[in-house]
């Protein structure tokens, strides 16, 4: 890609008459305006297309990885292909007809082109023909059939082993951004109320899961204005008396800023590092035993990245707290800030509070007896009743059902009750 000196001034003129939210929105409007999908998603497409800093003293690299995970129809595939169109260089590939070779690396017999004899050679895969400052976009990842240790550690250190009968290391140092549906047979889309992980429904392994900056997770969900938006969306092209002229000027013009954003090399000030650092310590201990277990020491890389990845598109030659909050912006609207627990118990932070707020009612109704009543059945309207009583509103009350399984699990865990059935308890000291 060249950038000529009008170019440089065209861009540098665009950067001094706009602020950085008025210059990502209508970067994001010439690129992706045509697609109905949430903005953090489309502002974390450019930003990943920029890159953060590299650190040399911890090694690792300045890639964001980004995964999109949802029901069919939610324009998945489509914001994967927006994104591969940010830098000429980048690769998309369909993982579920992938191989190993195809898509990070492998031993394979080839033919020599002088001997047309067959020999083995080390044969890269998209990540590895990917330029490093471009985007391999990866779409039906759960499906895919090779091996995911392999895709596992090019995204962590940017490089795979092959171990066979050619030996060596390839290279795959790009940014990944990956989507998949669940996997619920025919439908592929969440399968939602049954308290089934997001996690089980993908088959992702949770270390892989780790390696992704963000996860964003579309929903089809019917909604009147949101539906209605979408439609005229998917029209306007074939609509009277609409302006559905592509300008592919626009889509150069965003590659060359790009291009420049990236010659920064911006550092997060003191304030800045010491805000990251705080702000994942306090997190960390306020989910403590919970189920939070998204959120591990990566996520700093995840939130500095991102953040150097905003300063370089402001040009700026210092990431500091302006960055860091524009980038919170972003990851708030991902599964590791919004709801992480949802991805391992398919239960949103709702279900969870009410379940928890619950199990303490449930546990103080027995442990309020006295000693004669202790020695009475107890049926599982007194309690439900109880509870109900007790909760003070909120959004939704327990069920009967729901109550009883509670129950279970509360007795269980501190001996309560020795015995049960479905609608009466038995307590014993």
């Amino acid at each position: 890609m060249t950038v000529t000196p009008s170019d440089r001034e065209e861009v540098l003129a665009f950067v001094e008459t706009f602020t950085l939210e008025e210059r990502m929105l209508r970067l994001i409007e010439w690129h992706s305006g045509r697609i109905h999908a949430e903005i953090p998603i489309k502002k974390g497409l450019i930003l990943q297309a920029i890159g953060g800093v590299s650190n040399e003293y911890s090694e690792s690299s300045g890639n964001i990885h980004l995964l999109l995970v949802g029901d069919p129809g939610t324009a998945k595939t489509k914001l994967l292909e927006l994104a591969a169109k940010l830098h000429p260089q980048s690769r998309f590939v369909n993982a579920e007809s992938t191989s190993q070779a195809g898509l990070t690396a492998a031993c394979l017999q080839t033919e020599d082109m002088y001997t047309n004899k067959k020999q083995w050679a080390l044969t890269p895969g998209a990540l590895a023909l990917t330029h490093k400052d471009a985007v391999c976009a990866v779409d039906e990842l759960n499906l895919y059939p090779g091996s995911m240790g392999d895709f596992n550690s090019a995204l962590e250190s940017g490089y795979v082993y092959v171990n066979k009968v050619v030996k060596g290391k390839v290279i795959t140092d790009c940014s990944v951004i990956a989507g998949c549906n669940p996997d619920n047979g025919n439908k592929k889309k969440w399968i939602r109320g049954e308290q089934l992980s997001y996690m089980e429904q993908l088959g992702l392994d949770f270390t892989l899961t780790q390696r992704f900056a963000g996860i964003f997770v579309l929903e089809d969900i019917p909604d009147m204005d949101r539906d209605t938006k979408i439609s005229l969306a998917m029209t306007k092209g074939i609509t009277e008396g609409e302006d559905t002229v592509v300008d592919p000027d626009r889509l150069d013009f965003i590659r060359k800023y790009i291009a420049m954003a990236k010659e920064n090399e911006p550092l997060l000030t003191p304030a800045a590092a010491k805000y990251i650092a705080k702000e994942h310590a306090r997190k960390r201990s306020e989910n403590q035993g919970g189920s939070d277990s998204l959120r591990s020491h990566r996520q700093v890389n995840a939130l500095s990245r991102l953040t150097t990845a905003v300063a370089k598109f402001d040009f700026a030659q210092k990431a500091t707290m302006n960055h860091v909050r524009y980038a919170e912006s972003i990851l708030a609207e991902t599964l590791q800030e919004k709801d992480p627990g949802l991805f391992n118990t398919g239960k949103t932070l709702s279900e969870r509070e009410l379940e928890d707020e619950c199990k303490e009612h449930i546990t103080l109704y027995f442990e309020s007896l006295s000693p004669e009543a202790k020695q009475k059945v107890h049926h599982v309207d007194d309690v439900h009743a109880y509870v109900c009583d007790n909760l003070g509103g909120g959004w939704r009350t327990p069920s009967k059902l729901e109550v009883s399984h509670w129950v279970a699990i509360v007795a269980d865990k501190d001996a309560h009750i020795e015995s049960m059935d479905s609608d009466r308890y038995i307590f014993t000291e």
